[in-house]
């Protein structure tokens, strides 16, 4: 069992609340991951009756842990509800609230890793090929799919872009990440002219003043739905049977990369994973003989 040491906030509610603090300030977890997490325990509490964090042993764990089991939870939500508990009682022992942590000993369930769906290098530079782009929404359209598959960002990211976060001269630009992580994502010469071609063709043209890098013909930043529908659209111009999707635009760009030579460590600081096991998934796909810098492979 837990043993605590003197602590004048005790209350349940309270020490969530600071725990929640605690991730957002401190540790600069995103929105979501901070809303997860405390979602998490207070589950945790709430199934097992009890109201205090000093009362819990190893038998109440296992007794948790079979609810979900019986439940037919998949073993990587289970994983990530042990993952918060154990952040939780971190906590606890930095704040001197308890001494010891019933969760660094209890065995988590094997994650399958199992490789998303992606385009071979063929079929994405087919489907960027085939894309229309005679109309200044297809021009904006193809900027983003291109800056899709070079760079391997996410949804999220894209939307937040600003005009000054894009340099097309040094082939970069400058993306907001989960919790808040600011990093540098490379992109090649296609995805330079794309993007080029894109604000003197289209975005000229509707003339906003938001300063937000794509945007509508009615000058608005694009929602994530909208890039969504842009991605699914463009499954018609590839011969493949994979039907991708915003992040397996992600996954070919990973794919591709490491397949051509780039390093496990490479991908993961431009993905912007905050675990090499993440990026290590992709380990296992046939590697060619690397001819050239991966920052070139994406100029094809």
């Amino acid at each position: 069992m837990t043993t605590s040491k003197p602590h004048d906030q005790m209350n349940l509610a309270t020490l969530i609340h600071n725990f929640s603090l605690f991730l957002s300030v401190q540790k600069q977890r995103s929105k979501h991951t901070v809303s997860n997490y405390v979602r998490d325990v207070e589950q945790f509490f709430s199934i097992l009756s009890i109201d205090s964090p000093l009362l819990i042993n190893k038998q109440h764990i296992h007794s948790y842990l079979n609810v979900h089991y019986k439940n037919n939870m998949n073993h990587r939500s289970i994983h990530r509800k042990m993952s918060a508990l154990d952040q939780f009682w971190r906590y606890l022992i930095q704040e001197n609230i308890v001494t010891n942590n019933p969760w660094e000993s209890i065995r988590r369930p094997k994650i399958s890793q199992h490789l998303p769906n992606y385009l071979e290098e063929h079929a994405m530079l087919e489907l960027l090929n085939n894309y229309p782009h005679s109309s200044p929404i297809e021009v904006r359209n193809k900027a983003i799919l291109e800056l899709l598959f070079s760079s391997g960002i996410r949804v999220n990211e894209l939307i937040q872009l600003r005009l000054h976060d894009i340099d097309l001269v040094g082939h970069e630009c400058r993306v907001m990440g989960k919790g808040d992580k600011e990093r540098i994502v490379l992109f090649g010469s296609r995805v330079q002219m794309s993007i080029q071609y894109y604000l003197d063709n289209a975005r000229m043209q509707w003339g906003s003043i938001d300063k937000t890098l794509f945007i509508s013909a009615t000058g608005h930043a694009l929602t994530a739905r909208t890039i969504q529908r842009i991605v699914k659209n463009a499954n018609r111009y590839h011969s493949s049977s994979v039907e991708i999707t915003p992040h397996s635009c992600r996954h070919t760009c990973a794919s591709i990369l490491i397949s051509n030579g780039a390093g496990i460590r490479d991908i993961q600081e431009l993905l912007g994973h905050s675990s090499i096991t993440t990026t290590e998934r992709y380990s296992h796909l046939p590697t060619k003989k690397l001819t050239q810098h991966y920052l070139d492979i994406m100029n094809q």
